[in-house]
């Protein structure tokens, strides 16, 4: 449960743990291993396994997601790192979505990236004025 607090949480989820193995072993080495699992098993997970699963399960690479996390974390701290993926999701949603630019489309009718559109590749509502100009 602790997890779900970024930073903080695995700290006192292992203070816990180290609490609990004080006052069940008189050997603090064998206290102090509890937490140490816990801890080193949750940076584990945190930097590798969970970037790993939903990079595969959103199709979102990993190592976007590690650079998203670090940049959203840096710029609003906690609450940039809670938000960090959904931004990101966000933002490839729109970049996807916009498409290929065309950069000097609201200059020109027409567009200068675009190409023609010919008798396969022409829109099915397209009237046939458009498929005569193109030459379809």
């Amino acid at each position: 449960m602790l997890n779900y607090i970024p930073y903080f949480g695995p700290v006192i989820g292992a203070f816990l743990l180290a609490l609990g193995g004080l006052m069940t072993f008189s050997d603090i080495w064998m206290a102090m291993l509890p937490p140490a699992l816990m801890y080193g098993l949750h940076l584990v997970e945190a930097n590798a396994i969970t970037p790993f699963v939903v990079g595969h399960r959103l199709t979102i690479s990993p190592l976007l997601i590690l650079i998203s996390l670090s940049f959203w974390g840096w710029v609003w701290g906690t609450s940039g790192a809670l938000l960090a993926v959904p931004l990101l999701i966000i933002i490839q949603t729109i970049v996807k979505a916009a498409g290929k630019p065309d950069i000097a489309g609201f200059l020109f009718e027409h567009g200068t990236l675009v190409q023609p559109k010919t008798g396969r590749n022409r829109r099915r509502g397209d009237p046939p004025e458009a498929q005569r100009e193109t030459g379809g």
